[in-house]
């Protein structure tokens, strides 16, 4: 009897799950991605997973523009049939919507090569202490080139002149940072940053600093781990370490909320920061981001050494604004706004600071 019990469930079970293969794939046929979207749940409950209803539900989301949830099922598809030449025209694109560039490239045989865009920036910091502090002004040029599908660099020279009420200072700077994608959202970043200060009549030395990140892609969440050793203020040797999480909301990249917390520790005394914002994508080539920085901080970097901030003057907090502007395929442009309030090293007497910068990046 019990036999006979199990066996009837067992048959009702292989008539459902033909009944839903057959309305999901009827629903593929007819592009009613709604439908099907809305199928997602019980497919799963029916343990219903093999490579044609995993891409039927991939596709469906794409459509629906629903790309961290498209990827998702794609990824799934590929571990079944990773040479789908169907799945890959879309789980290569879902790659790139969601940012995940270096992933994308090695899926694809048509990845280009070589250089892929240059970069240049201008830019001038006015401050409310001009008895003091003087105005800055700088330029900066950067390039990245692809050596191969997982392997990456970025190479910026940044030039800045500027003045005190003790003298002039001119920098030269060269930052270089890799990017090694390891598989499975994995990437890893080895950066170092070269510094040469001439500041009359004190000053005339080569700082450096070097590090390393580690980043995850993992559903809606990118997360980034960071440590690094400089020697900026040449007083010994500094260690920062920073956490970063970066949330998408929204498949379709509307907006992304971002935190950061580092710290930076030298002779066993430790300054905290933290930094948080948003990046607001308006359509496919206009974006917003906006972001506060709060840390009474000295000699301490961001975007893993890219900024550097070697002034002797503490900054307490700061808000930035970047708007980018896609016009073309091939060029895009940047509107920087980024104000601080400090505190000046001899006097202690507190001023602001505003940078205003532009840019222009070209695709190679």
């Amino acid at each position: 009897m019990v036999c006979l019990v199990c066996s009837s469930i067992w048959v009702q079970a292989q008539e459902s799950t033909a009944l839903l293969e057959r309305t999901s794939r009827a629903l593929f046929e007819a592009q009613n991605w709604e439908a099907l979207v809305a199928m997602q749940p019980t497919l799963e409950a029916n343990g219903m997973s093999y490579f044609a209803v995993h891409y039927r539900l991939g596709v469906a989301f794409f459509e629906q523009q629903e790309y961290y949830r498209a990827l998702a099922e794609f990824q799934k598809a590929y571990r079944f049939d990773p040479a789908s030449e169907a799945l890959l025209r879309y789980l290569i694109p879902c790659y790139q919507f969601t940012e995940q560039f270096q992933a994308a490239a090695t899926l694809d045989e048509n990845a280009p090569h070589g250089l892929g865009w240059a970069y240049l920036e201008n830019g001038y910091r006015f401050t409310d202490f001009s008895d003091s502090i003087q105005r800055m002004g700088y330029v900066q040029v950067a390039l990245h080139h692809t050596v191969h599908p997982r392997l990456g660099f970025l190479h910026a020279y940044t030039g800045l002149l500027g003045g005190a009420w003790w003298g002039d200072y001119r920098q030269h700077q060269y930052f270089l940072k890799g990017a090694w994608y390891v598989g499975k959202g994995w990437t890893v970043h080895p950066f170092v940053h070269l510094i040469h200060l001439r500041a009359q009549p004190f000053v005339q030395t080569t700082y450096y600093l070097a590090g390393g990140a580690l980043q995850k892609h993992w559903q809606r969440w990118e997360w980034q781990a960071s440590v690094s050793q400089t020697d900026l203020g040449n007083r010994g040797p500094r260690y920062q370490w920073s956490l970063r999480a970066d949330y998408h909301p929204w498949s379709s990249q509307k907006a992304k909320p971002f935190a950061e917390l580092r710290q930076l520790a030298h002779r066993r005394q430790g300054q905290w920061q933290w930094r948080t914002g948003i990046r607001i994508q308006f359509s496919e080539a206009m974006r917003l981001q906006l972001a506060y920085f709060q840390g009474n901080a000295q000699n301490f970097h961001q975007e893993n050494g890219y900024l550097v901030n070697n002034a002797i003057d503490p900054v307490a907090r700061g808000g930035q604004v970047l708007f980018e502007v896609r016009t073309s395929k091939r060029f895009t442009f940047f509107g920087l706004v980024n104000a601080n309030r400090q505190q000046e090293a001899f006097f202690n007497t507190n001023y602001n600071s505003v940078t205003l910068g532009w840019g222009l990046q070209l695709q190679l």
